[in-house]
């Protein structure tokens, strides 16, 4: 990333009516917009010249521009946003959620806010209940600690693969591995589940549709209105992340709203904040030992006397997804049913 105060972007599209209200939402996101054209303007002079962070090419299905943003494909070396067409239903209500989520991806692949980034539209009616809707959607109400170690990524990974799309639950995982390999878990995981793995630094917000993984290196706290802070501490006491921290932090938060899953693992930890969930509301689960490559973990929360339910991981996410998608659910109905 450039050391600019926001990121700079590029902006083709195929249509002047995109290229106008792309352009609206960039500024009111506080992005410095620094070329916008349509894909026939595009020449390997304006390429050499044009110093940009990001690209968005917005094209029409229909379009036969694909020679032209060929040519600027083959020579940009920078993050690429290929922006899907306006939505069908073309109301202006759904084109408002089409340029916020257009934002989002943004944000993403620059990996830098601008400014306040959405928070920027309350002088667009549309766009600033928009961005209401979105975020109402997108914080999250209910949060599930899945806790695990030795023999956890292999559990993990089942219980995910099981799960439903658009639960209405954030999962934050915090895994006992070894220093550095944080990065290398949130991309196995990435690739075993429908949820958008992040790997947590602090700053985030959590989300429902999410797994957010916590890292070895650094102690993260779970603050109030889901944001996650680093501390930029080691984790208090033997292991790494500590999920009894986390479970701890999570149940303060959200409650009744929370749970926590602990999975294989060798040791206690996640057992004794079993007692600070239950005191708050919040739901203990545990994998079934006979199920786990090392059972200590779910054996040790199984002997707290406070675990409600304990299967197979696959099983634990059916029943989970019956709890949030069955309005007449109840923990003796899915005991009954798993």
């Amino acid at each position: 990333m450039s050391g600019s105060l926001n990121p700079r972007i590029g902006v083709v599209s195929d249509s002047p009516l995109q290229l106008f209200e792309i352009q609206s939402v960039l500024r009111d996101a506080d992005y410095e917009i620094v070329l916008a054209c349509v894909p026939e303007k595009i020449t390997d002079r304006i390429l050499q010249h044009t110093v940009v962070d990001a690209w968005i090419i917005n094209l029409s299905e229909e379009s036969d521009s694909v020679g032209a943003v060929s040519l600027l494909l083959d020579q940009i070396e920078v993050p690429v946003l290929i922006d899907e067409s306006a939505p069908a239903d073309s109301t202006a209500e759904n084109q408002a959620e089409h340029l916020l989520r257009l934002i989002e991806k943004l944000q993403q692949i620059t990996r830098v806010r601008a400014t306040d980034g959405i928070g920027q539209f309350a002088h667009n009616p549309l766009l600033a209940r928009a961005t209401a809707r979105s975020r109402e959607n997108r914080v999250a109400r209910n949060v599930w600690v899945l806790g695990a170690s030795l023999g956890g990524p292999e559990a993990v990974s089942e219980f995910l693969k099981a799960l439903p799309p658009n639960l209405p639950l954030s999962f934050v995982y915090a895994q006992h591995i070894d220093t550095n390999f944080s990065t290398l878990l949130s991309e196995v995981m990435a690739r075993n589940t429908h949820l958008k793995a992040v790997l947590l630094q602090g700053g985030e917000v959590l989300s429902h549709g999410q797994l957010g993984i916590v890292p070895v290196e650094n102690c993260l706290r779970f603050r109030p209105l889901g944001r996650v802070e680093n501390t930029h501490d080691d984790w208090p006491g033997p292991y790494a992340p500590a999920i009894d921290q986390v479970i701890s932090d999570i149940a303060a938060v959200y409650g009744e709203c929370s749970g926590a899953i602990i999975f294989s693992g060798m040791g206690a930890d996640g057992a004794r904040s079993c007692q600070t969930l239950h005191r708050r509301g919040g739901c203990v689960w545990a994998q079934e030992p006979a199920s786990c490559i090392c059972p200590s973990m779910p054996e040790a929360a199984i002997a707290s006397g406070l675990v409600q339910y304990q299967a197979s991981p696959a099983q634990l996410a059916e029943a989970l997804a019956r709890r949030y998608t069955d309005p007449h659910s109840n923990f003796s109905q899915i005991q009954d049913q798993a």
